[in-house]
């Protein structure tokens, strides 16, 4: 593993798991943008580029695996109260699924745009992609 990285990784106690592949992504989006001489970075091309970054610190990690975009089942994608898909299997891609002897994660991921310095909702944007 690289050394941590300069800007801190904070996750809550049910995530502890995943901390030490943050902080080896976190390692890796730095190298990646001191490579470009800071004139590029994953994040500004979408969400799959972003994910891939992420399998790649996993990777980079002893013992940890990682596999994006692979066939699943998901249920329904509308829940509300009466809806046909409601409660139903269907087929489904989960975006990254990332494992170690200790923890194991299924990721889905959105990408969104926010502004800075919005004072109105400030993580309106983020909200919305969420709920898409």
């Amino acid at each position: 593993m690289r050394s941590e990285p300069r800007i801190g990784v904070k996750v809550n106690s049910a995530l502890r798991g995943l901390r030490p592949l943050l902080v080896e992504w976190t390692a890796l989006l730095e190298e990646y943008c001191i490579a470009h001489r800071y004139d590029d970075n994953p994040w500004f091309y979408n969400e799959r580029a972003t994910l891939s970054t992420l399998a790649g610190a996993a990777w980079r990690l002893e013992g940890w695996t990682a596999l994006e975009e692979y066939s699943t089942k998901k249920w329904g994608g509308n829940q509300k109260k009466g809806s046909v898909d409601a409660g139903k299997l269907r087929a489904g891609r989960c975006d990254l699924f990332v494992a170690h002897r200790s923890a194991a994660f299924a990721l889905e991921a959105k990408q969104a745009w926010q502004p800075i310095g919005q004072r109105i909702k400030p993580f309106l944007r983020v909200e919305n992609a969420v709920a898409a």
